[in-house]
């Protein structure tokens, strides 16, 4: 009840009124404490109920995306949690699409790591997560989806990692002529924002790949901190995703590097655990939107 009534953002004493309510329409009751007072769990004539329920929250929610299709006016809130490149890189030219066709929309957008984001998204704190991927589709842990979650995965694109360096970097002139072994970048630092995870793994996989000596892969902490890092030594490295660096590279700071083997790809996927996917018209132009954005 407690975290139920969290989730719903109302007192806990109003929850267990309304279910209350509810029993007393009934005429049963559907909710009972779980021995011990753990807990309560759903008696035979919840159990039969619930798929009703579930079907009625469909409905409101097919009745609010019909609504808001067809009057921009319409109040909405949103929440978003994504990775940090995609929060700092993609979401806000999305957003600033959607809010001049939905003025009146409100978007709330948390930074997250894989792993917070599936865990906000299975317990209802957020409508959609914003994630790079690799490999098969799975929990942050590593596990397969469960069908419990009643997962919904979108993957919107495939998106290229990009090793760069400062414009005046020695191999940034050589790039220009030739495509960089990886041997050649052994001896060299190069910066990436996460010190664990998918894109550490990643990272340190293909640039340490055949079993040759890799380079020294150092964490910022941040995707912005590996950009400041590149352009404050002279010599530094930097592997990020090719949209985080695209400003960057048209203003000619910054110079992305032909290396061979060529960097993998990552994958940006859009994900939610509900009975459904979100259903405001707005999710499908922001996720279109996002889609552009990584190619742009």
């Amino acid at each position: 009840m407690s975290a139920a009534s969290r989730l719903l953002g109302i007192a806990q004493s109003t929850m267990s009124e309304g279910i209350i309510a509810l029993e007393r329409a009934l005429g049963t009751t559907i909710v009972v404490r779980k021995r011990g007072g753990r807990g309560i769990a759903l008696t035979v004539a919840g159990e039969t109920l619930l798929p009703y329920a579930r079907k009625v929250i469909e409905s409101l929610e097919d009745a609010h995306a019909a609504v808001a299709a067809v009057d921009r006016d319409v109040r909405a809130r949103l929440e978003v949690i994504a990775n940090e490149s995609i929060s700092t890189y993609l979401l806000p030219k999305a957003l600033a699409e959607i809010r001049r066709k939905w003025p009146r929309l409100r978007f709330a957008v948390t930074v997250g790591m894989c792993p917070s984001i599936t865990e906000g998204l299975a317990s209802a704190r957020y409508d959609l997560g914003l994630m790079l991927q690799t490999g098969p589709r799975s929990h942050a842990d590593g596990s397969a989806p469960s069908a419990a979650l009643r997962s919904d995965v979108v993957s919107l694109a495939e998106v290229p990692l990009a090793l760069f360096s400062r414009a005046d970097h020695p191999l940034a002139a050589r790039a220009a002529t030739q495509v960089i072994s990886h041997e050649q970048l052994a001896s060299h630092t190069i910066f990436i924002s996460d010190a664990r995870g998918y894109f550490f793994d990643l990272v340190r996989h293909s640039l340490g790949a055949n079993g040759l000596p890799g380079p020294r892969l150092e964490a910022t902490g941040s995707v912005e901190g590996v950009k400041r890092g590149v352009l404050a030594d002279d010599l530094g490295l930097g592997v990020l995703p090719l949209y985080a660096i695209a400003d960057e590279i048209r203003a000619a700071q910054l110079s992305r590097l032909r290396v061979r083997p060529e960097l993998p790809h990552m994958r940006l996927d859009a994900m939610s655990y509900r009975t459904r996917p979100p259903v405001h018209p707005a999710v499908a132009t922001l996720l279109d939107t996002v889609r552009r954005n990584v190619g742009a």
